[in-house]
């Protein structure tokens, strides 16, 4: 669903967004130069039938960057446009979190998008049942953190949803702060598969062990 890209900010959105293509302001005489294109005309056609009203000059700026300063295939763009309007969403800030998305990922076609879709819906639906949320979708802020979870420090959905079910059991509610502090934590310590926290977990019970004993001694002399 589109929920899963929504985020406060365009860095959050798509990682380093230094590295991607700024936005132009294109002249009168380069709309007219794109609109000599004929999948120009017809992408301005279809996203002008799928939003139900004319297009502004401020949407077909956009989507003349999302086609030319991007480099998005029409089909690529048709296909954010269906994506995002069957998800409820037809605001063209909201979709263009997501084309940035995919330029910064390396997405290029259709294919591709979807396989990308999926792969974010089943990571969206894992964390609201890891943390025992119903009835709502995550919010942008907390999408965000997804973003951060997956791709910036690279761990997998059971390490996520591990660290989720570890916020339920600690704190007893669902805190994505909390979520993030126990992953960066284990990236900190090189924990990147189930192993490697069953092995933090018996040096903390260890070291914890130790501590009880020490307080103990303490206490009797």
């Amino acid at each position: 669903r589109p929920e899963e890209y929504g985020c406060e900010n365009r860095k959050a959105a798509c990682g380093n967004s230094a590295s991607l293509p700024q936005k132009p302001s294109y002249t009168a005489d380069h709309l007219a130069a794109f609109q000599e294109k004929e999948e120009v005309r017809e992408l301005l056609f279809v996203a002008e039938s799928y939003l139900g009203r004319p297009l502004t000059s401020t949407d077909i700026q956009t989507l003349l960057y999302w086609y030319d300063g991007l480099g998005h295939s029409t089909d690529l763009i048709v296909y954010l446009l269906e994506y995002c309007i069957a998800g409820g969403h037809s605001s063209l800030h909201y979709m263009e979190k997501i084309a940035l998305s995919w330029k910064d990922s390396g997405i290029t076609t259709v294919t591709q998008a979807k396989q990308n879709v999926n792969t974010h819906s089943q990571l969206h639906y894992a964390v609201l049942k890891s943390l025992g949320i119903q009835g709502r979708n995550l919010i942008p802020a907390e999408s965000a953190y997804l973003e951060t979870w997956s791709k910036e420090l690279g761990f997998s959905q059971d390490m996520i949803t591990e660290a989720c079910s570890r916020t339920i059991l600690t704190i007893h509610q669902p805190n994505f702060e909390y979520t993030d502090t126990i992953l960066k934590n284990w990236r900190e310590k090189n924990v990147r598969h189930s192993k490697d926290i069953d092995a933090l977990d018996a040096n903390y019970m260890k070291e914890k062990e130790r501590r009880k004993k020490s307080a103990v001694k303490t206490a009797a002399t």
